[in-house]
């Protein structure tokens, strides 16, 4: 868990290596903005817990749900292709592609919330996806090589949800018209030091339109990926992007204060802070001190998946620190019009709906929650986790035998859901090993035989000594690699009982 403290206050929230590692206990996943005072010991802030995948644990599985309807809600996640090139502080661009398979922790650009242009660390990843949609935006400037784009248009691919900073405001990227100003950057030389000033610069949007089906950019596949970064923002191919969750707690005087998951001191805690002081400070001696609010932040320096025209804090729910309960959603809108707060709303959806509904079309769809009474939240990415053994079904021994054989994994894997990832891996392994000392037996085998000049006394040969692979000789003096190929899989597939 990392910690982060202010004045008698500690901040707790998991770590990459939990979620990556699986080190998940009653305490990790609890740790997601979770609030403790040092002095006393007391609980300050009581966040959501960290909910899982179907499938991903053992009370998540789809025979393991309570049986009831849930509520559910969409799942929208804003996300690049694997190639999108990021913009390195120190100069150069890295795909997001390879940051998150990798798990990278490279710094990159990021604005803070004075307007400046400072260092930013990956702290963490997600991998989000396939996304059936994607949005293709032009500006009108060609930023310098350093920003990623060198002479080429500058365009950004981009699902529709994901959030740009455009005409000084985080807007969802399906929101942004063509004449707006997006915010990219340029580096300009330092007349007194040896080095690079970025500053902001403005570029105008000349395009915004569908990328079609057959895009090239689709070549590695349409996987969408995300990051987070130290402050929650980047640039991607040069132009400002972002990737909140407000948590309230009391300070000292029992002012009601915010924090994000890790965070007491980020733009977004700043920014829900004034907006509580300007239009809700009179709450902090009506609402019960046991309570923690939870809020989606709708301001300038907040992510947006929806299309908001305002900018306040919007309840999410609430979860009461004496008996850990959390509130439903009907309490949670209650709660809300008792003390005139904005409410979200709920995706009013049963789970049979959405299975039969799965064989549609929907452009932006990506996936679901589902909450239910007892506290459980599920997601559910895409078609593959709406039924267990339909997610099953995806990942045989023979499933990945044969995108290995067609030279399909690379792609398979990118889309492959974390929970499956060492085992599909470890297979892919057992199976490269074997196709590696299969094609060195077979080489030196072929090489061994005497240079006949016509094909009868080399078959009389193969018959003789080397019968069991008696094709994959013929195939290679035919210069047939394709069918050797082929032959040498079917025997890993015989080899290794799949």
């Amino acid at each position: 868990m990392s910690r982060k403290d202010k004045d008698n206050l500690s901040i707790f929230c998991y770590t990459p290596d939990a979620q990556f590692g699986k080190k998940w206990d009653d305490v990790t996943i609890q740790a997601r903005g979770l609030i403790m005072d040092n002095v006393t010991g007391a609980l300050k802030a009581l966040p959501f817990k960290k909910f899982f995948n179907l499938n991903e644990m053992p009370d998540t599985t789809f025979d393991n749900l309570p049986n009831e309807q849930p509520e559910i809600s969409e799942k929208l996640d804003g996300c690049f292709l694997s190639k999108t090139k990021l913009n390195l502080w120190s100069g150069g661009t890295i795909e997001i592609g390879k940051i998150v398979r990798d798990k990278l922790k490279p710094t990159l650009i990021g604005m803070n919330r004075d307007g400046k242009l400072v260092p930013s660390k990956v702290v963490n990843w997600h991998n989000n996806g396939t996304k059936k949609v994607w949005l293709s935006i032009e500006v009108d400037c060609n930023v310098i090589s350093n920003s990623g784009m060198g002479s080429y248009k500058n365009i950004i691919r981009v699902t529709p949800n994901h959030s740009i900073f455009v005409n000084d405001k985080y807007v969802p990227a399906s929101e942004i018209r063509i004449n707006d100003i997006i915010t990219t950057f340029e580096e300009t030389p330092d007349e007194w030091v040896e080095h690079l000033i970025k500053k902001r610069k403005d570029a105008k949007v000349i395009s915004v339109k569908m990328t079609p089906e057959n895009d090239s950019h689709f070549g590695s596949g349409k996987v969408g990926f995300d990051i987070t970064t130290e402050t929650n923002n980047y640039f991607c191919k040069g132009i400002l992007v972002h990737n909140s969750l407000g948590i309230s707690y009391r300070d000292n005087d029992q002012k009601i204060m915010w924090s994000t998951k890790g965070s007491f001191d980020s733009d977004q805690a700043h920014e829900a802070n004034r907006m509580w002081y300007e239009k809700y400070k009179h709450l902090d001696s009506e609402i019960p001190v046991n309570l923690t609010l939870l809020m989606e932040i709708i301001c300038p320096a907040s992510k947006i998946v929806v299309g908001y025209d305002f900018e306040d804090l919007v309840l999410l729910g609430v979860n009461d620190m004496y008996s850990f309960k959390e509130f439903s959603y009907e309490e949670t809108v209650e709660f809300a019009k008792k003390y005139g707060l904005r409410s979200c709303g709920v995706y009013r959806r049963t789970i049979d709906s959405i299975i039969a509904e799965q064989d549609k079309d929907y452009d932006n769809t990506e996936g679901y929650v589902l909450h239910y009474s007892n506290g459980l939240r599920v997601k559910i990415k895409n078609k593959m986790y709406l039924k267990y053994h339909r997610l099953v079904s995806q990942f045989t021994n023979k499933n990945v035998w044969e995108l290995m054989r067609n030279g399909e994994f690379e792609t398979f894997l990118i889309d492959c859901p974390e929970e499956y990832r060492d085992e599909v891996e470890k297979l892919a392994v057992d199976i490269k090993v074997a196709h590696e000392r299969m094609v060195e037996d077979c080489t030196k085998a072929f090489q061994s035989i005497p240079n006949y000049g016509d094909d009868k006394s080399f078959a009389l040969h193969v018959q003789a000594n080397h019968q069991k692979i008696s094709g994959i000789m013929y195939s290679m003096r035919k210069g047939r690699m394709e069918a050797v190929n082929k032959i040498i899989f079917n025997m890993i597939k015989e080899e290794l009982g799949i």
